[in-house]
C-alpha cells in the first residue's frame, strides 16, 4: 500500500500503472526522472527570510527550472530511451 508523502494514510496511487501505458519510452525513464527529480529538489537551498524557518520554496523553484536549458538537456536526454515515435 502507497502513503500519501510518506504519511500513515493510504492511498491507492494508480500513477506508474498510467505512465507506464501512455508514455512512449522504455520503463527504465521512470526511474531516470525520479532521480533527476530527487537531485534537483537536494540542491534547492533554503530560504534565508527568517519567517520561513530554513524550508525550501520547492513550487517557486519549480517554476523557474520549466523553461531553463537543464530541464530542457536532460528531456532530451530521454530521447535515447524512445520505443516508438507519436
Amino acid at each position: 500500500m502507497k502513503y500519501i508523502c510518506g504519511g500513515d494514510v493510504p492511498w491507492p496511487d494508480v500513477s506508474m500503472g498510467v505512465y507506464i501505458d501512455i508514455i512512449p519510452y522504455s520503463v527504465e525513464v521512470l526511474q531516470l526522472i525520479d532521480e533527476y527529480a530527487k537531485s534537483f529538489v537536494d540542491k534547492i537551498e533554503p530560504v534565508m527570510i527568517e519567517d520561513y524557518n530554513g524550508e525550501k520554496a520547492l513550487f517557486l523553484n519549480c517554476m523557474s527550472a520549466y523553461n531553463g536549458k537543464e530541464l530542457d538537456d536532460f528531456i532530451r536526454t530521454l530521447d535515447s530511451y524512445l520505443v516508438y515515435n507519436p
